[in-house]
């Protein structure tokens, strides 16, 4: 799971629409089910940083992230 997350060439990210977006978000909830907030906060940090020009992908991950507050699940 976190391979896909983690890898540019991972086919999550090769589509830009909504779609695409929703999708990345599912699997980074399942990823905080399974690891917690911080670590997610983590990843998606990377993501982000992956994909410095996708201002979409980054505003909908940092909001979803935000939704949840600053403690650790």
């Amino acid at each position: 799971m976190l391979n896909e997350l983690l890898s540019p060439e991972s086919g999550l990210y090769h589509d830009q629409s909504s779609k695409a977006l929703y999708r990345v978000e599912r699997r980074a909830r399942r990823f905080e089910d399974a690891f917690g907030t911080s670590e997610t906060r983590e990843t998606v940090q990377h993501i982000v940083e992956m994909y410095p020009h996708r201002d979409s992908l980054r505003d909908h991950l940092f909001t979803w992230l935000t939704d949840y507050g600053k403690e650790d699940r």
